[in-house]
């Protein structure tokens, strides 16, 4: 996250989790955000939960890393009032999640 502490999917446990990889650049991955924000926000009290996980370092193979890329991200989830936690991805998740395309959203 921001912060620079590691968020894992674990600590949303008994929670229904909307993960959606996205990038700033990615027209169709800031075409749907804000219907995700409308979902979110319509079922928040019932438990679901949102991570919005930024794929700029990869998807625009930025050389500044983290740093840079959230130079990009910050303003971007201001701008486009996201309201849900947004992390920037590490080389890690996107093996884990074998991310071959943006967007990628799952349901967990």
């Amino acid at each position: 996250n921001l912060a620079g502490d590691k968020v894992k999917l674990s600590g949303y446990k008994g929670k229904v989790v909307l993960l959606d990889f996205w990038a700033t650049k990615c027209g169709g991955c800031v075409e749907e955000i804000p219907m995700f924000i409308q979902v979110v926000d319509a079922y928040r009290a019932k438990g679901l939960r949102a991570i919005g996980v930024s794929e700029d370092i990869i998807y625009e193979n930025l050389p500044g890393g983290s740093a840079q890329a959230w130079g990009q991200v910050k303003p971007f989830a201001r701008d486009h009032k996201i309201r849900y936690r947004v992390v920037v991805d590490d080389a890690e998740v996107h093996r884990t999640y074998n991310i071959t395309a943006l967007p990628l959203t799952y349901l967990v």
